[in-house]
């Protein structure tokens, strides 16, 4: 006891399945010396639990002030009936009343701690306490070991721990307010996704009209639908066809499927058929692949602005009905991105490899077969920067044009022709090119040959191309590459000193 500070003790009863000294024997600090007197008195021994566990005289346990419940010969016998002696705390047989040290006996048993400390018995079946679980600091705050006897921890100095287990009202009202926390938020959930549901298919209704009412390209479909629920929104497209009515160029396929998670709606993946058909100047084509998905997001703001997408092809085939011939390759990917230091810029990239070429065309090439059977890699890494940004406005009022491209790495390799090239091009006011690219080619003499035989180049004119090719060589100390650059400037283009004519128009 602290001065001026009351101070309060849990004291744990003896544990049910054994003896046990009182457990203010164990405390450290300022206590009362107990009085401890002659083992004279039958109520000192060690008396028959009613557990059935045998008659035992070892140590004897001793009370916190030499208390005894009745210091009587028979003693032991109205402990087994009602508990209460000093040695052991009584633990009646299951459906009948069980109590501690610290608890009194129904009629004769005398608690065996003093002041504070005591308590009276609790019964087995007794529930305590209400629905509000009300939690009051006292000594010892405990339950009958009948109720939760694993809590109880054997020893006469490990403190039982604190009783703080719900009772079993307070759990019922727990679980019955978490049910209804669940219900209500599934409710909440379900309401928006099928309210977002609706909000997709107006706005793809929206889209394939103002599509149509732009004149620039013709949809038609079979019918769309949109499911998923609850954790998605699935749409599909049966028999969908798109054709620009300008050039002719034409897709359809007999599935398209657009999947967006419904937490997460500004991200969405398209996933195409196995087979495709495409239309370009009258000729049809078909386009099967493994597989082919693509994915993009935009930003969550009100203008949908562009941030990435990808496409990946595994081993698309392009092949023309008429002749047979088939274009192939290993995977496919091209990828798009919002770059991060210019405004209205954007990160390009594009990756093919092992490109097998249709037989016709490599015969016409290579018809030696002194080059390998796949082109082993093409690849563009570029910045594009645009006069205004991706977003659901882009177009609205004027075509999106392309106001400057940085190329920072191209690349093909056959065999032994590699090409590569680098460089910056930008529109001027006018909307045309300026800029330059410097292109090198490896292996440009035996390119020069190839198209030759491929009648690329008429007979003859391969010799006064190779002697061009000597005079604009900038690397001439590397025999085997030749580097020139194509400069365009003042509308005009020309390669090396070499005019070519117009510079392209990068803008109207």
């Amino acid at each position: 006891m602290v001065v001026g500070v009351e101070q309060v003790f849990g004291i744990r009863a003896a544990p049910a399945d054994g003896t046990g000294n009182h457990a203010r024997l164990c405390f450290q600090g300022k206590v009362h010396i107990l009085p401890v007197v002659g083992v004279d008195d039958i109520g000192q021994r060690l008396d028959l639990t009613p557990v059935s566990k045998p008659q035992r005289h070892v140590a004897f346990d001793i009370g916190g002030r030499d208390q005894f419940a009745l210091a009587q010969v028979g003693q032991h016998v109205v402990g087994l009936v009602f508990g209460g002696l000093e040695c052991d705390a009584g633990a009646l047989r299951a459906g009948r009343m069980i109590q501690c040290q610290h608890e009194a006996g129904v009629a004769f048993g005398a608690a065996m701690v003093d002041r504070q400390h005591a308590e009276a018995a609790m019964v087995i079946r007794q529930h305590g306490g209400g629905v509000v679980h009300r939690l009051k600091a006292r000594v010892p705050q405990q339950r009958s070991v009948s109720e939760y006897p694993h809590d109880l921890v054997s020893g006469p100095c490990c403190p039982a721990p604190v009783n703080t287990k719900p009772r079993r009202g307070e759990r019922a009202e727990a679980m019955r307010w978490l049910t209804i926390i669940v219900a209500v938020m599934a409710a909440i959930y379900g309401g928006y996704w099928f309210y977002t549901r609706g909000a997709v298919e107006d706005g793809i209704a929206t889209a394939l009209a103002q599509a149509e009412a732009a004149g620039r390209v013709e949809i038609s479909h079979e019918g769309w639908r949109t499911t998923g629920f609850p954790s998605r929104f699935d749409t599909t497209f049966d028999a969908l066809r798109i054709e620009d009515r300008a050039s002719g160029l034409a897709w359809q396929a007999p599935w398209f499927q657009v999947f967006a998670l419904s937490y997460r709606p500004n991200e969405v993946i398209a996933v195409w058929p196995d087979s495709q058909t495409l239309v370009a100047g009258g000729q049809e084509m078909r386009l099967a692949s493994e597989r082919m998905r693509a994915s993009a997001r935009v930003r969550p703001n009100t203008a949908l602005s562009f941030d990435r997408a990808t496409l990946e092809v595994d081993a698309p085939r392009l092949s023309w009905a008429q002749d047979e011939a088939e274009l192939a390759a290993a995977r496919l990917l091209a990828a798009m991105r919002s770059a991060p230091d210019l405004a209205n810029g954007y990160d390009l990239f594009f990756e093919a490899q092992s490109i097998s070429l249709p037989a016709p065309l490599r015969a016409e090439l290579d018809p030696e077969g002194d080059l390998p059977p796949l082109i082993g890699q093409v690849r563009m890494d570029a910045t594009a920067r645009l006069d205004q940004p991706l977003d659901r406005f882009a177009g609205a009022e004027t075509p999106v044009a392309a106001e400057a491209l940085t190329l920072r790495e191209f690349g093909a390799q056959w065999g032994d022709i590699a090409l590569s090239g680098i460089g910056e091009v930008t529109a001027d006011a006018a909307g045309v090119a300026q800029g330059s690219l410097t292109l090198s080619i490896t292996g440009w003499r035996e390119a020069l040959d190839m198209a030759a035989r491929a009648g690329l180049v008429e007979e003859g004119f391969d010799v006064t191309l190779a002697n061009m090719g000597e005079q604009l060589d900038e690397t001439p100390q590397i025999p085997e590459t030749l580097t020139v650059t194509l400069v365009m400037e003042q509308g005009r283009a020309r390669l090396g000193p070499l005019p070519l004519g117009p510079a392209p128009r990068l803008r109207p």
